[in-house]
């Protein structure tokens, strides 16, 4: 019965791409978030083996999407050049909803753009996306100096920076820290300041997941939802309320010691991101009492502090490959990973 619920929510995804209208693949039964998450990790883990698809990216696609949108996701990004979002999870046009601002910060202008990938789009999961090696942790480690817009912005961070530098100490265990924090910080102020997600996230309609992008690997490590989202969500206003945007005043921090990036860690096989096995047997399956992501903030000194990249499917997900539209792949030595044409066009480039 799962076989046959999975089979119709993928046709039910595809028939989605003929239909005139903007609602996104979270609003299509049998397309849940926990699949949304599957096809970013799936494109994550191509792009950094070296073998990305470059799914959706043909010219084809641009009468596809002429009409409407329905991205599979909203990510909400940090402007460094380095993470190019479509790329580094190997999707293409109309797929990803993207919101790119310095230190991937949530504001009035960020979180009304969400807000409208949440309720007008139907955009299944918010990625607040951090980086290793980012520039605004810096910045907001040794704010002297800088003036202008980009000091208020800085003073957002620099809790963050604060808060890893006293349980860190310096060096990169203290950034890669920080990174972590920072966006932790920003789901916080996303649910709390924004009704809208709040409402989704509470209801299961959406999750909102942190993750952090290897810019030397490729590797993106899943978070997963805040470690405190039960009494984050439970804090919010059912009401809409005005976004209101605090300035505090920039601690005196010493600048954190630049070190030499780690050698790429080897893919693992073990998940972070956990969720129940039903969810993901029966797909359209209400959200909502998916485990949560609740590990402690660790106090102690470790280095480092972002995990390797993991990666693997959950139980049964090897056999969920659809029996229609198969697609060959080559390398015979890589992950399974399930494969699913999304609204019904191209997948792969044409040569």
């Amino acid at each position: 019965m799962s076989t046959l619920k999975t089979l119709a929510g993928i046709v039910a995804v595809a028939l989605a791409g003929n239909a005139p209208t903007a609602a996104g693949p979270g609003a299509v039964p049998g397309f849940s978030p926990h699949d949304a998450i599957d096809l970013l990790s799936a494109g994550n883990l191509r792009f950094a083996q070296g073998r990305p698809e470059h799914r959706n990216t043909q010219l084809t696609r641009l009468a596809d999407t002429a009409g409407a949108e329905r991205p599979i996701a909203t990510v909400l990004a940090c402007a460094d050049s380095r993470v190019p979002v479509e790329r580094l999870f190997d999707r293409g046009i109309g797929d990803i909803f993207t919101i790119r601002v310095f230190g991937n910060l949530v504001g009035p202008d960020t979180t009304g753009s969400i807000e409208y990938a949440v309720s007008e789009l139907s955009t299944p999961v918010v990625v607040v996306l951090g980086h290793r090696g980012c520039g605004a942790i810096r910045a907001a480690a040794n704010p002297s100096g800088i003036a202008g817009s980009l000091r208020p912005m800085i003073d957002r961070i620099a809790p963050s920076v604060q808060e890893a530098r006293a349980s860190h100490g310096t060096g990169l265990a203290a950034n890669d820290e920080a990174v972590r924090l920072n966006v932790y910080a920003q789901i916080e102020r996303l649910i709390t300041r924004s009704p809208i997600v709040a409402q989704a996230a509470r209801s299961g309609q959406v999750i909102v997941t942190g993750a952090i992008y290897d810019i030397a690997t490729g590797q993106i490590d899943w978070l997963g939802q805040h470690p405190n989202q039960s009494s984050v969500l439970a804090g919010t206003p059912l009401t809409t309320a005005p976004i209101a945007q605090a300035t505090p005043a920039s601690p005196n921090l010493a600048p954190i010691t630049a070190s030499a990036p780690a050698s790429p860690p080897p893919v693992s096989t073990i998940s972070q991101f956990t969720n129940p096995a039903s969810a993901l047997d029966q797909p359209g399956t209400p959200t909502a009492a998916a485990t949560p992501n609740t590990a402690a903030v660790t106090t102690a000194p470790v280095a480092p502090v972002i995990q390797p990249f993991r990666f693997s499917t959950r139980p049964g997900q090897a056999n969920r490959r659809p029996a229609t539209t198969p697609e060959t792949d080559t390398d015979s030595t890589s992950i399974d990973v399930p494969r699913r044409r999304f609204v019904n066009v191209p997948t792969r480039d044409d040569d």
